[in-house]
């Protein structure tokens, strides 16, 4: 069979859920959740034991859980939640994996391990058994947690993927949610004739009592068992070697299976062959040889059996020497307060949760955990299932913003710690698919060119998603249908672990509010001052002729752009041009603005394009795009897009944008950190409080026209209009209408767009309408002479 990664990362998984005992999620990130991200899976959950999320809190290095993974802590009251399973879930089919490995660097490549891989196609009663092992988690009656509804909607889709589809009955799996596993092989054991023939390999047994269960229940009078010949991994609990079992004789073997070449010890995988009359069984997966594994009421455990229904050899072995028997391992180190766990989900500005153990109550204090320290929230009140909610104003965004943080929660009856599972993500994943990884970088500023290029792609499919005015009517990329667009509710994950108690969560948010808070975000991010990709690599060849000149010498290697970085700009262009086409340009403007800055930081693009894109923005940029809070930012711009025109003209110019932006020009310079990406790519090094002087100081066209109106009416010239005087075929007229009061009808004020002598209604000359818009005088040339003025700014 293919590796547990492999089959990972071999398939786009509509969801993946995994169970564990220990956890390591600095493993979890860089090797499981990596495989499906590349493949393009949409969503993940761990359901692990608390002492394995324990265990993961002090990782700071994972920085992913509660955004693109969950984790939900399961507390077992009778034992350890022990099973290791791995459900992956495709398009009309499912793959199953059940072993002894936990979701650790050990259990899933280290340590000697079995893995069993069951296909919805060749094992369809596996696959129901597996649906019914969910059902029972989502019952919560052995297991308490809060991930009930993703329980019960994952055992509901692996029934579908078996629906219809008659199972041979040679693959089972068996857990202890409802009856023991040592029941349930009894039964399968009678059904075959009875046993004769019992094989064993684990690395812990409880002294004599399982053994003593085995033989008993299925009448054997001796038990081989696997003596490893490196030994076996010393544990925290029971011992290596069971003990003397008056009920069977314990004989040691050495399983040719089992006997691997080196010193690899036996380190979790546990095995168990059956020799009946009529057939044989072969039972792996997480159950260890002992009572809490195999009886009642222990751990929660989970196993795979092969059932063949015809006589077989079975396992071929060796005789052995018994192992030398070790204790559990002593903890010599004093004894400390266990730290409790619980688990939180942050919808909006409210974090909802339930400390799962120990059973804290009464007023606590809440504070968030990073790897700077904490930082308290406040208090917060317990009730009698230890459930909580506390607001935590802004902590939204910090984790967009790639922030890892936990919930600490204490009293002076204990203090437990958890993951916050962040509710928005669900909204998030849901319309934006397989991309959701990558904007998280892109958030978090980890972000790759091959990322962008992604990101980008996916704007130029899908504009709307960033449409702030229509959240709920676009589809994303890689929806199956218009219905999938239908709002989703956000799961109840503040509600009470016991699904027969009310929640205190608010419960469905409005996914639409999640998405807009997101998008804010995103955006946000295009507007930090990154620096650029690392953007030249080796020569991929490696040609060795390249490493030395023609002396001998060595040199530097030959280098070249970075692919994704050329993809990147490519797709952009066609992104720009999108966002800013007439019918767009008014929802879509600051989008733009801020991916065209973006660009210039991170990919370095050419000064003459850096140009272009500026002014395009600008031209762009009208009344109907006007953003009070952001009217300084386009205020930058203009300077900088008129930086090296030294002119009285651009002066003017700038001026005149100014004033139709409605910016204060009597005020301070504008904030040109605005537009440090602009002005970098454009290598812009001019002293913008001289140039903003400037263009306090000079008056364009219009304002002159207002004085000359002014002069007009008052009967009094000025000095208001020094450049009216340099229009020599107009001026003229407007001299005399200084001095005499009827030759004021030999002009007239008309508005900006004019293009037709308001007298005649005759199209002005070309040129004449450029004077107007230029200059703000015009001559009706093709018919009646009237001078015509624009005072409009």
């Amino acid at each position: 069979m293919r590796s547990p990664l492999e089959l990972v990362g071999a398939h786009p998984w509509q969801r993946a859920v995994f169970t564990t005992y220990s956890l390591s999620l600095s493993f979890f990130e860089s090797a499981v959740l990596d495989q499906l991200v590349r493949a393009g899976a949409r969503s993940a959950l761990i359901l692990a034991d608390v002492d394995g999320v324990r265990g993961a809190l002090s990782e700071q290095g994972a920085r992913r859980a509660g955004k693109e993974y969950d984790i939900e802590p399961v507390k077992v009251p009778t034992g350890v939640f022990h099973a290791k399973v791995t459900a992956l879930v495709g398009e009309g089919e499912c793959h199953v994996l059940v072993g002894s490995g936990n979701l650790t660097f050990g259990g899933w490549g280290g340590n000697f391990e079995l893995f069993e891989h069951v296909h919805s196609a060749s094992a369809a009663d596996a696959i129901r058994d597996t649906s019914d092992f969910f059902d029972g988690l989502a019952e919560g009656v052995r297991a308490r947690h809060g991930a009930q509804s993703e329980c019960r909607d994952l055992a509901a889709v692996l029934r579908q993927t078996v629906d219809g589809v008659r199972g041979d009955g040679r693959l089972r799996l068996f857990h202890n949610l409802r009856r023991s596993i040592l029941d349930q092989i009894s039964e399968l054991t009678a059904d075959l004739g009875g046993a004769t023939r019992l094989v064993a390999a684990s690395p812990f047994w409880d002294g004599a009592t399982a053994i003593n269960s085995l033989c008993d229940s299925l009448k054997v009078d001796r038990v081989h068992v696997h003596a490893h010949p490196s030994g076996v991994v010393r544990g925290s609990f029971g011992s290596n070697w069971p003990a003397v079992s008056p009920k069977g004789t314990v004989v040691p073997v050495c399983v040719d299976g089992f006997n691997l070449s080196g010193d690899r010890r036996l380190s979790h995988a546990k095995a168990i062959e059956i020799i009946c009359r009529k057939g044989r069984l072969i039972i792996s997966g997480s159950a260890n040889a002992t009572r809490a594994a195999l009886g009642d009421g222990g751990n929660v455990e989970t196993s795979i059996v092969r059932i063949e229904k015809t006589r077989s050899a079975g396992w071929t072995f060796k005789p052995a020497y018994p192992l030398e028997q070790l204790d559990a391992l002593d903890d010599d180190t004093e004894e400390e307060e266990t730290i409790g766990i619980l688990r939180a989900t942050l919808e909006e500005d409210t974090l909802y949760g339930q400390i799962l153990q120990p059973r804290l109550q009464g007023s606590a204090a809440a504070f968030l955990i990073t790897s700077e320290g904490s930082r308290r929230l406040g208090k917060v009140q317990l009730d009698d299932a230890s459930r909580f909610t506390v607001v935590a104003t802004g902590l939204e965004v910090q984790i967009l913003q790639g922030n890892r943080f936990t919930l600490g929660i204490e009293n002076e009856q204990g203090r437990a710690e958890g993951f916050i599972s962040f509710a928005a993500f669900t909204e998030i994943s849901k319309r934006s698919g397989a991309l959701a990884s990558r904007l998280f970088a892109m958030l978090a500023g980890t972000e790759t060119p091959a990322d962008v290029a992604a990101v980008m792609s996916w704007i130029y499919d899908n504009p709307n998603v960033l449409n702030r005015n229509l959240f709920g009517s676009h589809a994303a990329a890689g929806t199956k249908s218009q219905a999938d667009d239908e709002t989703i509710p956000v799961n109840l994950l503040g509600s009470s672990l016991d699904p027969t108690q009310p929640s205190q969560s608010a419960g469905n948010k409005n996914s639409q509010g999640s998405w807009k808070r997101f998008v804010d975000a995103f955006l946000a991010s295009l507007r930090e001052r990154r620096g650029p990709f690392q953007g030249q690599i080796a020569n991929p060849l490696g040609d060795d002729k390249d490493d030395e000149d023609e002396d001998g010498g060595t040199r530097e290697p030959a280098r070249e752009t970075d692919p994704w970085i050329k993809r990147s700009m490519a797709t952009f262009y066609k992104v720009f041009g999108a966002l800013l086409t007439n019918g767009n340009t008014q929802r879509f403007f600051w989008v733009a603005f801020d991916l065209a800055q973006y660009v210039c930081r991170r990919l370095e693009p050419e000064p003459t394009e850096v140009s272009s894109w500026l002014s395009t923005l600008i031209r762009m940029y009208d009344e109907d795009v006007v953003d009070v809070e952001r009217r300084d930012t386009i205020a930058a711009a203009i300077l900088l897009l008129h930086a090296d025109d030294a002119s009285d003209d651009g002066a003017r110019v700038a001026r005149l944008r100014l004033l139709r932006m409605k910016v204060a020009i009597q005020g301070a310079c504008p904030d040109m950190a605005a537009v440090d990406g602009f002005r970098a790519a454009l290598r812009a090094g001019a002293d913008f409080d001289k140039q903003w002087e400037r263009v306090r100081a000079i008056r364009t066209m219009p304002e002159q026209v207002q004085e000359f109106l002014k002069a007009v009416e008052k009967n009094s010239p000025s000095s208001g209009y020094p450049d009216l005087p340099l229009n020599r075929d107009e001026w003229p007229t407007l001299a005399r209408a200084l001095e005499e009061v009827e030759s004021r009808e030999d002009f007239m004020v008309v508005p900006r767009g004019t293009r037709a002598c308001p007298h005649c209604s005759y199209d002005l000359p070309r040129e004449q309408i450029g004077n107007l818009r230029s200059k703000a005088v015009a001559t009706a040339k093709n018919c009646c002479g009237l001078v015509l003025v624009c005072a409009e700014v």
